[in-house]
């Protein structure tokens, strides 16, 4: 049995790590926190399901494929130099698996 990881779960999992609302990522808030997390949401959700660049940018407020695939590449590289933010999540990715 594959595991389905859905947006919703995967959104309000991150937003909840990050102290944030959902609404929060899909916004166009530009604060450092919360462009982060919604790096990690846009990161999680190309590793976690199937969404094409432009489903995940639909899920995240409607931003482009660039956008997402910039977002993507920050937060590998990021996770790259930076143990404690690649605990946070890889923490985030474990608990998406363990709902589903």
């Amino acid at each position: 049995m594959t595991l389905q990881i859905t947006e919703r779960n995967c959104l309000e999992l991150v937003a909840r790590s990050f102290s944030l609302k959902v609404s929060d990522l899909i916004s166009y808030k530009m604060d450092k926190e919360t462009a982060k997390a919604r790096q990690v949401a846009m990161y999680l959700l190309w590793m976690t399901t199937d969404y094409t660049l432009q489903q995940i940018g639909d899920a995240l407020g409607g931003r482009t494929p660039a956008t997402i695939s910039h977002g993507f590449q920050r937060t590998a590289f990021r996770m790259w130099y930076d143990d404690r933010f690649r605990e946070k999540v890889s923490s985030i990715r474990n608990q998406l698996n363990e709902h589903q």
